[in-house]
């Protein structure tokens, strides 16, 4: 709902925003677990939403990035901004 301070409630409603959105859309906490995606991002690396929910950002990064990575998330952390950036994610079924 929204105002509300709950994050619960707050992803969802990010979540409903962006769904239709041919953009791919991931939801994070800022240890990186990942908290919800839209369809475009699932069909992107080929995991359900529900193996999405289970894992952490890292894990869908390749390695030669994850240093890069883990310092863009620590910047997101401290100024409390989302960050635009390129990524390279690892699917699936490893392609």
């Amino acid at each position: 709902m929204p105002g509300s301070s709950d994050p619960g409630s707050c992803i969802g409603l990010l979540l409903e925003v962006v769904e239709g959105s041919s953009q791919p859309f991931i939801i994070a906490d800022a240890s990186g677990l990942i908290k919800g995606c839209n369809s475009a991002f699932s069909r992107l690396v080929g995991f359900s939403r529900e193996e999405l929910a289970s894992k952490h950002v890292a894990e869908l990064t390749p390695p030669e990035w994850r240093r890069q990575e883990s310092g863009i998330i620590a910047g997101q952390v401290r100024s409390h901004m989302p960050a635009i950036y390129r990524k390279e994610y690892a699917r699936k079924d490893g392609g």
